[in-house]
């Protein structure tokens, strides 16, 4: 009788065990999806906070055209990395580490040295110089016919809004704000409104 006793005590440890792993378990997977829709919610907002950004921009460059004596608008192949470090996030679909979740990617993103320098693709004139939530310090170059490049994560930047750059001039410097995973820069290719894989028309790998 003793030992029956044990066993069944045994029996309800271990049901119990199982039930508190299963609970852990279902908790574990609502607050992975709370995070994930969260993160989707941010994304989305950023999203519009950069097209909105880019229309107004647009529209003042239609107001205010660039005049150079350097033909500007579509870029094309054999544009300059705008920093050397390495590609950890592709444009298009990526899947996120944490939480596994397949997202959009607008643009790239590059590890590289805190303080690194990042330079222009292309000439263009500097259309803002600022903050912006989820990019942290944000340079936005703007190359003419509707083409603009962003680059955001910076430390420090060298150039002032109205700036006239030339290619391969240092802009701004590779920093961690608004990032969360350590110094890297987001870079972002934009024509007429529209996010553009820059890849295809970059060198070479950074």
């Amino acid at each position: 009788a003793e030992q029956a006793r044990r066993q069944i005590e045994e029996q309800r440890a271990l049901i119990a065990a199982t039930r508190e792993e299963r609970n852990a378990a279902l908790a574990r997977i609502a607050s992975e999806r709370t995070l994930t829709e969260r993160q989707e919610r941010e994304l989305l907002q950023r999203r519009a906070a950069v097209a909105s950004l880019i229309g107004r921009l647009a529209e003042e460059s239609v107001r205010r055209p660039i005049v150079s004596a350097r033909p500007r608008g579509r870029l094309g192949r054999g544009l300059p990395w705008p920093t050397e470090g390495l590609l950890i996030r592709k444009f298009g679909i990526v899947v996120e580490q944490d939480s596994k979740a397949e997202i959009v990617s607008n643009g790239i993103e590059i590890r590289a040295d805190d303080g690194a320098p990042v330079q222009a693709v292309a000439d263009g004139r500097v259309a803002f110089v600022g903050w912006l939530r989820g990019f942290g310090r944000l340079v936005i170059v703007d190359h003419g016919s509707g083409t603009h490049s962003l680059s955001g994560h910076l430390a420090k930047v060298a150039v002032a809004q109205g700036d006239e750059v030339r290619r391969g001039q240092t802009i701004a410097f590779v920093g961690d704000t608004e990032s969360t995973n350590g110094p890297k820069l987001y870079f972002e290719l934009r024509e007429n409104g529209r996010p553009r894989d820059p890849t295809p028309l970059l060198r070479a790998a950074p």
